[in-house]
C-alpha cells in the first residue's frame, strides 16, 4: 500500500514539474548552451528530476527549490565533463548547500554568462550611448574629451552615462526572464511595373529586415525597442533601418520607425475569405451564367474557343469578374521606386492558420492579374517568376524580344518560313517554354487569342448580361469588404486604403475559381506549366 501511495505521489509531483517547469527549464538551458544543445540539457535535467523524485518517494517539500537544485547539479556535472574532472558527487550529497569545485565553477560560469548578456545589451544601445559607454568605461576617455568628440555639453555626457547605467542595471535584474522573439516568415511582393532585380529581393533575402518591417507594422518602434524585441545589436538594426528608409519601405517619425508597406496576415485572409464564403452564391451564379452561354462563347470563334469548357472557365471567370461593376477605388499611378520600378510593395505572412480556414486555399498559387501590350495573365499555378509573367512584363532584352515576336506572330499570322534566322531561334525558345506549337510551317499558340471585335462580342453577348443579373448582389458584398478593410489597415497607412481595398476586390476572381474548382467544374492541370496557360490571353 505504501509503495502504491509513493508511486501516486511520485507521478503527481513529476506531473507538476512537467506542467509548471518544463518551459522555464528550456529557457534556463538556452541561457547556458547553444540552441542546438539546449533541449538535450533540459531533457537531462528532467530525467534527473524523475530519478530524484522517485528516490524520495514523491515526498518533496519546496518543489521550486528542489527543481533549481537538481538543474544546478546537472549543470555542474556537465561542467566537470568539460573541464576533465573525474570526481562526481552523488546527488544526495550535493543537494545540501556545501560548495565544491564544480559549484564554484558553475557560479563563475553564470557570472560570465551575465557579462556576455551585458555586452550584448551594450551592443543594442543606440549609437551615441554605445560610444559613450565603450569610450568612457572601456577605453578610459574623460567627460570633457567625450563632450568635444560628440559635440555635446559635459552635463549631457554625464546624464547619458548615468541614465544608461541605470537602465542596464534594471535590465540585468530581469535577464533570466528575457523575452525571446520568434522570427516570422514574411514575403514581399509588389503590384505594378517591376524591374529585373527590385529592392524587395534584397529585403526578402534578409530575415532581420523582414522582421523589422513586421515589428514596426502595427505601431512605430525606436531602435532600442527593436533591439529588445528582435535580439539584434543596435549596429545591425541601424544599418537595416538605413536601407529600409532609403529604399522607401519605412518612414522615420522623430526617432521612431514605421513600416510603409501593406502586410497581409493569415488572420486577415481568414476575415476576407469568410465574407466571400458568405456570398459564395454570387460566384456560383456567375459560373452558371458562363456555362449556360457555352454556344455563344464558341460561336465567337476566337483561337482557343474549341477548348473544353472546364479549361476555358479559368480565363472566362477571370475576365467576366472584371465586368461585374465592383467598386474599385481610384488609385493614382504607382510611385517610381528607388530601384527604378513603378510599383507598390506588398507583404504576405507565409504561415498556416492555427485552426482550419473558412476557405481552403492551400497550394492555390496566385500572382494577381497582369496586363501589358495586349497580353493578359491571371497568374494561377505559377507563383513567382513564371515564364508567362516574364513574357507579359517583358523584363530584360531577351523577354522584351520574345514578347515582341509573340505579338507579331499572332497579329500577322507569321509562319516559320517568314521568320529570320534569329527569330527562329527565339521561336524555338518560345516553343520550349510552352507558348507555341509548330507543325510543319504553321505556328499555333497554346493560349487564347482574340481580335478586338471578338473580345467586344464576348463582353456584350456574355459578360454584360451576367453582370446585370448579379448587380443587386454586389453592393452587400463590397460594403462588408470595405468595413473589413478599415479594420485590418493601421490608421497610419490610410493612404494605402484604395490599394488594400482594390486587392480585396481582386480576390473575387481568385476565390471564384476556387469555388468553381471545389464544385468540380474546373479542370485540374497536371503541372504548373500547363496551368500557367489557362489564364493567359492576347488581344489585338
Amino acid at each position: 500500500m505504501d509503495d502504491n501511495a509513493a508511486k501516486i505521489r511520485t507521478g503527481a509531483v513529476f506531473g507538476r514539474i512537467a506542467d509548471e517547469y518544463a518551459g522555464e527549464l528550456l529557457r534556463w538551458a538556452k541561457s547556458r548552451v547553444s540552441s542546438d544543445e539546449a533541449e538535450d540539457l533540459a531533457q537531462e535535467v528532467m530525467v534527473q528530476l524523475f530519478i530524484s523524485v522517485k528516490r524520495e518517494g514523491g515526498d518533496i517539500g519546496n518543489l521550486e527549490h528542489f527543481v533549481r537544485k537538481v538543474a544546478h547539479y546537472v549543470w555542474c556535472k556537465r561542467l566537470r565533463k568539460g573541464y576533465g574532472t573525474v570526481t562526481m558527487l552523488p546527488l544526495e550529497d550535493f543537494l545540501p548547500d556545501d560548495e565544491d569545485f564544480a559549484e564554484r565553477m558553475a557560479l563563475d560560469d553564470e557570472e560570465r554568462w551575465r557579462l556576455k548578456l551585458m555586452r550584448g545589451r551594450i551592443a543594442r544601445l543606440d549609437a551615441t550611448r554605445r560610444e559613450l559607454m565603450i569610450a568612457h568605461y572601456l577605453e578610459g576617455a574623460g567627460i570633457r574629451e567625450l563632450a568635444a568628440r560628440l559635440g555635446m555639453s559635459e552635463s549631457a555626457v554625464k546624464w547619458h552615462l548615468f541614465d544608461t547605467r541605470k537602465r542596464l542595471k534594471e535590465e540585468i535584474v530581469t535577464m533570466n526572464n528575457e523575452f525571446v522573439y520568434r522570427p516570422r516568415k514574411l514575403h514581399l511582393a509588389y503590384t505594378g511595373q517591376g524591374v529585373e532585380h527590385p529592392d524587395i529581393f534584397d529585403v526578402n533575402d534578409s530575415l532581420s529586415r523582414l522582421n523589422i518591417l513586421l515589428a514596426c507594422y502595427a505601431e512605430p518602434k525606436s531602435v532600442g525597442e527593436l533591439c529588445d524585441m528582435l535580439g539584434i545589436p543596435a549596429a545591425y538594426i541601424e544599418n537595416d533601418l538605413d536601407f529600409l528608409v532609403s529604399r522607401e519601405f519605412m518612414k522615420e517619425y522623430n526617432g521612431r520607425y514605421a513600416a510603409d508597406v501593406v502586410i497581409e496576415f493569415p488572420e486577415d485572409g481568414r476575415s476576407i475569405h469568410s465574407i466571400y464564403k458568405k456570398h459564395r452564391g454570387l460566384c456560383d451564379r456567375m459560373v452558371d451564367g458562363l456555362l449556360a452561354s457555352e454556344d455563344k462563347i464558341r460561336g465567337i470563334g476566337f483561337i482557343g474557343s474549341e477548348l473544353p469548357m472546364n479549361r476555358l472557365l479559368w480565363l472566362l471567370i477571370y475576365k467576366c469578374s472584371q465586368e461585374l461593376g465592383l467598386p474599385y477605388k481610384y488609385m493614382p499611378p504607382a510611385p517610381i521606386r528607388p530601384d527604378g520600378g513603378k510599383y507598390y510593395p506588398l507583404g504576405f505572412i507565409d504561415e498556416p492558420l492555427e485552426s482550419a480556414p473558412d476557405v481552403d486555399v492551400g497550394g492555390w498559387s496566385f500572382n494577381g492579374p497582369m496586363t501589358g501590350d495586349g497580353f493578359s495573365w491571371f497568374g494561377l499555378y505559377s507563383f513567382g517568376s513564371a515564364p508567362a509573367e516574364r513574357l507579359v512584363q517583358g523584363w530584360g532584352a531577351e523577354w522584351a524580344r520574345l514578347k515582341a515576336l509573340t505579338g507579331r506572330i499572332l497579329r500577322e499570322g507569321l509562319t516559320v518560313e517568314r521568320l529570320g534566322e534569329d527569330e527562329r531561334l527565339d521561336l524555338a525558345s518560345l516553343v520550349e517554354k510552352g507558348f507555341f506549337e509548330v507543325s510543319g510551317d504553321r505556328i499555333s499558340p497554346r493560349f487564347c487569342v482574340f481580335t478586338e471585335e471578338q473580345y467586344r462580342r464576348l463582353e456584350s453577348e456574355v459578360f454584360r448580361p451576367i453582370a446585370e443579373s448579379l448587380e443587386p448582389d454586389i453592393a452587400p458584398l463590397t460594403a462588408e469588404l470595405e468595413e473589413c478593410c478599415r479594420k485590418l489597415l493601421p490608421a497610419r497607412l490610410e493612404h494605402y486604403f484604395a490599394l488594400r481595398f482594390n486587392h480585396m476586390l481582386c480576390d473575387f476572381q481568385w476565390l471564384a475559381t476556387i469555388f468553381a474548382h471545389q464544385s468540380g467544374r474546373l479542370y485540374t492541370p497536371k503541372e504548373a506549366s500547363e496551368g500557367m496557360l489557362l489564364t493567359l490571353m492576347y488581344q489585338y
